[in-house]
């Protein structure tokens, strides 16, 4: 059932009142957002249904086992399966949410980063900048910055990687590499390289693990932390790496998909259903933080090992059947 259109050539404001009290009186509300910017209401998918994603979001997000895979799976089962630019925008705004998680959790980090970064260009403009001698901190920034350099080539591959979101069998392969891969990471031998001793081979091997995962169903988080564990690092470094390095990861995917939203056009971007994501995606993500750290401390990661195993296999058969 869907409310009236406004008409395209009146402003959203002029319907203001409308808009807060329709916003109370019915369980979400639809924008619909052409590239001119003019807006139009629908009914669609309720804030149930948005807080269920944001807690699927907060958990799969930094626990190993594959946010974007579950969000397809859920998306299908909720009936949410429309493999247009709103579901990637639903996508991209749960990852905003988890973002937002990852800052809060790593605050200091990302304070002295963000300092560092500055100073880095300060030194560029002065003609003082080098790569020896380097801080811990300036050699972490580099490190991170040099360890995104993968994603560039996959980038061109952005359609086909956007097609994969619609393949709940694909989801459920990938899901059984997961597992493997999770398996193994207990089995690795815990170096302890750290932000003082990162080397450009390391930066670059996490990045490669980290471009693997933009595929629904790899995990990024168990990608790049299994990646870290092989090139030596510290569990701790390990961690805190795979973290940060998400940061500018998920704030270029927003960009662009904000930006192909609006070129394009988007349809049913369900303003209700997507705050209340966002904001449960925040609060569960930054628990599931904690939760992970105190796990890879353990040598506890064969327990998400089993769980992409039985989800993955869960997920084949019910591509097969429905």
């Amino acid at each position: 059932m869907r409310a009236a259109l406004l008409e395209p050539t009146k402003s959203l404001h002029s319907y203001e009142g409308f808009f807060l009290s329709y916003l109370f009186k019915k369980t979400s509300v639809c924008v619909k957002i052409n590239y001119k910017l003019k807006f139009t209401l629908e009914v669609n998918i309720t804030i149930i249904d948005g807080i269920i994603m944001g807690i699927v979001q907060g958990l799969t997000e930094f626990l190993p086992v594959s946010s974007s895979g579950h969000l397809v799976l859920f998306s299908n089962i909720l009936g949410i399966n429309d493999p247009g630019q709103s579901n990637l925008l639903f996508d991209a705004l749960l990852h905003l949410g988890t973002l937002i998680a990852v800052i809060i959790a790593f605050y200091k980090d990302v304070i002295d980063l963000i300092k560092e970064f500055f100073l880095v260009i300060k030194d560029i403009f002065t003609g003082k900048f080098t790569l020896k001698n380097m801080t811990p901190y300036r050699r972490f920034l580099i490190m991170i910055i040099v360890s995104l350099f993968p994603l560039i080539f996959i980038y061109p591959l952005k359609d086909k990687v956007e097609t994969l979101f619609s393949s709940v069998l694909f989801v459920g392969i990938a899901l059984l590499i997961t597992s493997v891969m999770l398996y193994i990471c207990d089995k690795l031998v815990i170096g302890k390289k750290d932000m003082s001793n990162t080397s450009y081979s390391n930066a670059l091997t996490v990045g490669i693990f980290q471009a693997v995962a933009v595929a629904p169903g790899i995990s990024r988080s168990g990608s790049t932390i299994t990646g870290g564990l092989i090139c030596g690092f510290s569990k701790e470094y390990a961690f805190k790496f795979s973290f940060i390095m998400s940061l500018p990861t998920i704030l270029a995917a927003n960009v662009l998909t904000f930006k192909d939203a609006l070129e394009e056009g988007v349809k049913d971007v369900n303003v209700v259903p997507y705050i209340a994501g966002v904001i449960t995606a925040a609060v569960v993500g930054y628990f599931s933080i904690v939760l992970l750290k105190y796990i890879l401390t353990k040598n506890r990661f064969r327990i998400f090992s089993y769980y992409c195993l039985a989800v993955g296999l869960i997920a084949i058969i019910y591509s097969l059947i429905f």
